[in-house]
C-alpha cells in the first residue's frame, strides 16, 4: 500500500516516493502534472484575454436601459402543446424559411413571414388523411381505429352499433 508506506516512512514530497518504472502510480502522477500544467495555461490564456480589457477600462462604460428586470407571473397556458417537425430544430427552421423566401429584414416582411409560418403551423396539424367506415363506407369525422386489425376503421354510428367489432377500438385524438 503506497500511502500506508508513506505515512510509515514520513515522505513529505511526491519526489520521494519510489517507483519503478511501468507501475500504475507515476503514470497516475504524470497524468495529474499534465492536467495541472493544461489548467495553468488556461489560467494564464483568461488572465491574457482580460489584460487588453484592464488597460482600456476607462474607456468602457455600461448602459443600463431597465433598472431592474421586472418579475411576471408564470405562463398558464391551457392550450396544448402542438408537435410540428418545423420547429424541431433551429436549421430545420432556418431551411424552411429560405425555402419559402420568408424574410424578418422589415415590419411588413416580418408579419407576411409570420402569417405564413402560423398557417404552415396549422396545416401541419391538421389531419391530411381522410378516412372512411369500413362499415357503411362514409367519410368518418369522428373515427374508432381498431388497435389489431392493420386498417379498419369505424364512424361513430357504426361504433355505437350492434354488433360491435371483436378487437377493441379507440378513439384518435386529432
Amino acid at each position: 500500500n503506497i500511502m500506508q508506506d508513506c505515512l510509515d516512512n514520513q515522505i513529505q514530497t511526491v519526489l520521494y516516493i519510489p517507483y519503478f518504472d511501468g507501475d500504475y502510480w507515476p503514470i497516475m502522477i504524470e497524468n495529474y502534472i499534465e492536467k495541472l500544467d493544461q489548467e495553468d495555461r488556461r489560467k494564464q490564456e483568461v488572465e491574457d484575454l482580460d489584460d487588453p480589457i484592464e488597460s482600456e477600462h476607462p474607456a468602457f462604460f455600461v448602459i443600463r436601459f431597465h433598472n431592474e428586470i421586472p418579475s411576471h407571473p408564470a405562463v398558464n397556458d391551457i392550450n396544448d402543446l402542438i408537435e410540428c417537425d418545423l420547429m424541431d430544430t433551429g436549421n430545420v427552421f432556418l431551411s424552411f424559411a429560405c425555402d419559402k423566401n420568408y424574410e424578418f429584414s422589415s415590419l411588413r416582411r416580418a408579419k407576411f413571414s409570420t402569417m405564413g409560418l402560423l398557417y404552415e403551423l396549422h396545416t401541419s396539424t391538421t389531419e391530411k388523411f381522410i378516412y372512411s367506415c369500413n362499415t357503411c363506407r362514409q367519410q368518418c369525422d369522428i373515427r374508432y381505429h381498431c388497435t389489431i386489425c392493420e386498417d379498419f376503421d369505424l364512424c361513430e354510428k357504426c361504433y355505437n352499433m350492434k354488433p360491435k367489432h371483436e378487437h377493441n377500438m379507440e378513439r384518435p385524438i386529432s
